[in-house]
Parts: C-alpha cells; structure tokens; sequence
C-alpha cells in the first residue's frame, strides 16, 4: 500500500483535477456548475445528486451516517472498484478507508461543490487508480441545517454564492 503522504497527494490531485474540469463532464452537473458557479446546493440537490451517481454506477453505495437535529438525511456516498456495500464489506477489503467532508460551516460551500464534482468523477469517469487502494468515502454536506439557512445576507464581503447558509 502507499504511504500516507502519497496517497493524500493524489487525492489532493484527483480533486484538482474533477474541480478544473468539471464543466466539461457529461451530466449530472452539479448546482454550481450549472450555475456558473454562482449559486451552491441545498441539501435536497446534494441528496438528489448522489442518488443519481449511485443509480448510474457500479462502483457506488449510498447509505447515512445518521440525521441532523432539523432531522434531515447525512447521506453517504461510497466509491470502490470493486463496489462495497456497507461497512462490512469495506473492512473486509484490504484497501484504505478514506472519508472525505465537507460543508462543516454552511457558508464555506466551496468543499461540498467539489466533493460533489469528485464523487461524480470517481464514479463515472474512467476507472482511477486511486480505486486500487482506497474505498473513498463522500459526505459532501454534513451540516445540512445550516446549509439551508441560505440568505444572501450570510456572510457579508464572502465574494460567491449569491446565497449561502
């Protein structure tokens, strides 16, 4: 298995990678990328976008590590080849487990955009060696609550979105 740095690094460029060609992908495109990168997901898109990579793929998984305290979904995509499919699964593989997040403090939407543009290249694009070593492991919102407490008033002097939590 690759060291720790080596394998950080390249996920690190994989990201890069989905987030500086991500208007060049088929669909689905995700909300800012439709947007012009002028507007960012609320937790129904993120949740809607997910399912529809798990629905085209086969190497995904969507599951939950729970809800929120408003009781909204914490949806999490898992992106293997070959596919897991649980927890089970993934520990029974000798692969690394790496969980990627985002979306800690609702108005940072940065991170939630490209781990959705990462999960869909991981997904759908071509096979990536990353897939060798690591299940990888998508939560692209995990405050959900205050991700849809978009105002455009959140924020004053953030340059981008119009609105966010």
């Amino acid at each position: 298995m690759r060291a720790w740095m080596d394998v950080f690094r390249t996920v690190i460029a994989v990201a890069m990678l989905a987030t500086s060609t991500a208007m060049a992908q088929e669909e689905p495109l995700t909300v800012a990328e439709r947007s012009g990168f002028e507007q960012t997901s609320t937790s129904a898109q993120v949740e809607s976008f997910l399912g529809e990579l798990d629905r085209k793929s086969d190497r995904t998984w969507l599951g939950s590590i729970g809800t929120s305290k408003e009781g909204k979904d914490l949806p999490l995509l898992v992106v293997a080849d070959p596919r897991v499919t649980g927890a089970k699964s993934a520990r029974s593989s000798d692969r690394l487990v790496v969980l990627l997040f985002g979306n800690i403090h609702a108005g940072e939407v940065a991170g939630k955009e490209a781990l959705l543009a990462l999960a869909r290249e991981l997904a759908l694009g071509e096979r990536s060696a990353l897939l060798d070593d690591l299940i990888v492991c998508f939560l692209p919102n995990y405050n959900p609550d205050g991700n849809d407490a978009m105002s455009p008033d959140n924020r004053p002097g953030q340059v981008g979105p119009q609105a966010m939590g």
